[in-house]
């Protein structure tokens, strides 16, 4: 397991330093912990599924929730922005079959809605995720109310790009 990369081990652009090896750890235990090979060994993701009979998946952001409630907004869109690009690749590799839920890479500031939802469909993403229960904070702190005027221009973009929305 020591060869799977981790989303948090991936170069970040504008990132001030690397993460340290003792978070790295940690990420390393639950990620592994949490999920089983299938989930970074798509050839044996393949082989499980068509044991079971599955024609198709939707391919949702299982690890990608931990960073959720990352203090660095910076350093959380820019994961998400590679988590999409990953993911994308990776269903590119297997027409027909997988199908990605991305993560919206910036619902915390309405004013970057566009490009954040507009990377998804670019890709070729098939939906995107936000996060449920307490969905953090805005840009300057004030708490997320996606129902909230504030939101207006966020669901304007959501609606636009005509992708069902995901929470979890």
């Amino acid at each position: 397991f020591d060869e799977v990369p981790l989303f948090g081990e991936l170069p970040v652009a504008g990132a001030s330093s690397p993460i340290d090896a003792e978070a790295q750890a940690y990420r390393r235990q639950v990620y592994i912990s949490s999920l089983g090979p299938g989930a970074w060994d798509m050839e044996l993701r393949t082989r499980h599924l068509d044991e079971e009979g599955v024609e198709k998946e939707l391919m949702f952001p299982q690890s990608m929730l931990s960073f959720i409630r990352h203090p660095d907004l910076e350093l959380q869109e820019q994961l998400y922005r590679i988590y999409n690009e990953y993911l994308a690749e990776t269903c590119k590799r297997y027409p027909g079959r997988y199908y990605g839920v991305g993560v919206c890479s910036n619902w915390w500031d309405p004013a970057k809605a566009h490009s954040a939802i507009q990377q998804i469909v670019d890709l070729g993403l098939r939906s995107f995720m936000l996060p449920t229960l307490n969905p953090g904070k805005m840009g300057d702190g004030t708490p997320i109310n996606y129902g909230g005027v504030e939101m207006e221009a966020f669901w304007r973009e959501a609606a636009d790009a005509g992708l069902p929305v995901s929470f979890h």
